[in-house]
């Protein structure tokens, strides 16, 4: 056998064993997304994106409201581009698409093994990880085409660029790695942690205290750094930044258990599926992984990425504030990957038995659970909430994210049935319109939501969204009023309407008193003003804000008070039926404006009222915040008075 030094060594040498392991590679791959493919939510996520682009332009794009993972440049183009060209959003694309993720992630880590044991047997690593256990498949996501998977393969090829990097230096080389790190960082930050650090750490040891490389190969990185650890361009995109806080030691603990149990179940060398065996499973291949480390004659670049990476992840979950769940699995990709390229490579340097017995024994494992699981459920019930849909005349609503299938079941119908996510305030029980991720702000405005008359919101019993169900219930009627009918299906409670649900408010005003503003008073629905409000007051949103009331008597003449405040200087008017009536002119802080309508229309019972601002800067541009939308007045409340 070839050591790695032998650079000639090519795999069109073995064509035959290569194309095998590249067919059964296929087969397994194919093979296992068709069974574990789920239509979820989040596998409908480009697929609702490109819909809206299509109705409504890119410019729809700044509606959209992503996760910190939002998938721009790494995703999105991609999809988009196989829409385009086939004229379809259909699951066989996504399928295509979730098969072809899985395969390449294989080829490219048999691709590195090769690079660096210049052995055929490398490319047994192609059906090894296409034939990776369900748990794989269904808890760690391997598949999923918006998965921390999906980023590994850029990370793989990151890996993959740099440890067969030409040894004269040249600047579009590394341009091209630097371009795939951002691309790959920007859209998923898991990659920081778990490849650009990595890869960064082992450049700047290569070309400053191993010297094994000149120092230039530093700068690139370097500069890549500088503008992934800035946000220059999440900033630019207004993406959702990152943030990762420490956690209490009893947090640790337990996201320590379940990272055991994330890496045991994917890479479970026992035919039987326990939490006890996925953590005895995770520390053998532990100690194997650091007598693969500790055996290895010398240590070069891939060695330390690896190294790096599988240290990066661990450290950063384990450390990490947010909770681990047995879902956790996901985050650990990139050491199912790393780890048996570690252990594979030194198997093969030596032919050393055990090892490869080792992993032997995981193939077969990994094949086996496949059977030992029932089908997944996710479409069968979809295809029963639909149905339940149709047979009630739904297909317009509102609904939690996950247990009404929100995304997915719109995609499934092709837009017949639109559920929008929503969810609910923790201590009011009032319907929170917007907000959530993964969905757009237009969704929730009245002149989005006027037809058809019939309508619904649907609440689960026992969902993330709404743990108090009756508090929820409660609130549903307190802003809506009681339902023409209620319904049940499974888990989810409809309540429905013969009418429009979010429609502009015009509360009833008698003769003296005043409106609250805040989630603890009201939500009121007026063009203008910010969807979310603080507890005790309500900001106004943009350069012009609304508000209509109805009066219950033919008064003539209004005396209002706006309890407000102010964090910048403002200027503007307000305005009754488009006629001025005040001009503003507020310095910040605390403001008590009163303005009067004379001559109100005796026979008409509305009353429109129009604030428009000259300019306003955003508390990002004030330094005050991190929101980007330009608010104006924070109103407490309305008093009013007619005669």
């Amino acid at each position: 056998m070839k050591k790695s030094g032998q650079r000639g060594y090519s795999i069109w040498l073995h064509p035959s064993f290569f194309a095998i392991n590249i067919i059964l590679g296929m087969i397994l791959s194919y093979h296992f997304v068709m069974i574990n493919f789920s239509a979820d939510n989040d596998v409908a996520n480009s697929i609702i994106v490109w819909h809206e682009i299509q109705l409504h332009g890119f410019s729809v794009l700044s509606q959209w409201r992503p996760t910190v993972d939002n998938w721009y440049l790494s995703t999105y183009p991609i999809h988009f581009l196989l829409f385009k060209l086939t004229g379809s959003t259909s699951i066989s694309i996504i399928k295509f698409i979730e098969i072809s993720q899985v395969f390449l992630a294989a080829v490219i880590s048999s691709l590195i093994c090769f690079h660096k044991t210049r052995s055929r047997y490398a490319f047994l690593l192609i059906p090894f990880f296409c034939g990776l256990s369900v748990f794989a498949y269904s808890v760690a996501y391997i598949s999923h085409p918006f998965s921390h998977n999906l980023t590994n393969l850029y990370g793989l090829a990151c890996v993959y660029l740099y440890i067969v990097k030409p040894q004269q230096f040249s600047f579009p080389y590394e341009i091209g790695l630097c371009a795939l790190i951002i691309i790959a960082s920007v859209s998923d930050p898991w990659f920081q942690a778990a490849y650009f650090l990595p890869l960064f750490l082992t450049s700047l040891y290569s070309g400053f205290i191993a010297r094994t490389q000149p120092k230039k190969y530093v700068i690139p990185l370097f500069i890549t750094g500088i503008i992934l650890f800035t946000h220059i361009i999440e900033r630019l995109l207004h993406l959702p930044v990152a943030r990762f806080t420490l956690g209490a030691p009893e947090q640790m603990l337990a996201n320590a258990y379940w990272f055991l149990v994330g890496v045991g179940g994917s890479l479970n060398v026992f035919f039987i599926q326990t939490d006890n065996l996925k953590i005895i499973s995770a520390i053998i291949l532990i100690l194997l992984y650091f007598y693969a480390l500790i055996t290895m004659a010398k240590h070069d670049s891939l060695d330390r990425v690896i190294f790096l990476s599988l240290a990066g992840i661990t450290s950063a979950f384990i450390l990490s504030s947010v909770p681990g769940a047995s879902y956790s699995a996901r985050f650990f990709v990139n050491i199912v990957y790393l780890a048996i390229i570690a252990i594979f490579t030194s198997a093969v340097y030596r032919m050393h038995k055990p090892l490869l017995g080792f992993l032997g024994i995981l193939f077969l494992s990994g094949i086996y659970s496949h059977w030992q699981v029932a089908a997944n459920a996710q479409d069968r019930s979809m295809s029963e909430l639909r149905a339940f849909l149709e047979k009630n005349d739904l297909s317009y609503g509102f609904g939690p994210y996950w247990d009404a299938k929100t995304l997915a079941l719109a995609w499934d119908t092709q837009w017949k049935i639109l559920i929008r996510p929503i969810d609910f305030d923790k201590v009011t029980g009032l319907m929170l319109r917007g907000g959530r991720s993964q969905t757009f702000n237009y969704w929730y405005i009245p002149e989005t939501n006027e037809k058809p008359q019939r309508q619904f919101i649907a609440v689960a019993k026992g969902g993330e969204e709404c743990p108090d169900l009756q508090l929820c219930l409660d609130g549903i009627v307190r802003q809506f009023g009681e339902p023409e009918e209620k319904l049940t299906f499974n888990n989810l409670l409809f309540y429905v309407y013969n009418r429009p649900i979010i429609t502009y408010s015009a509360p009833e005003l008698a003769s003296v008193g005043e409106l609250r503003f805040g989630w603890k008073h009201s939500d009121y629905i007026w063009q203008g003003w910010r969807k979310s409000s603080e507890p005790d007051y309500r900001w106004t949103e943009g350069l012009t804000a609304r508000m209509a009331f109805h009066k219950a008597a033919p008064w003539r003449r209004g005396v209002f008070t706006l309890a407000a405040s102010t964090n910048q200087p403002v200027k503007g008017a307000i305005y009754y039926r488009d006629k001025k009536i005040k001009d503003l002119d507020l310095p910040p802080g605390d403001q008590r404006i009163q303005f009067t309508i004379d001559n109100i229309d005796g026979d008409d019972g509305n009353i429109a009222i129009k604030i428009a601002f000259d300019a306003l800067k955003s508390p990002r541009d004030l330094g005050t915040g991190r929101e980007r939308e330009k608010l104006g007045l924070a109103v407490n409340r309305i008093s009013y008075q007619f005669d």
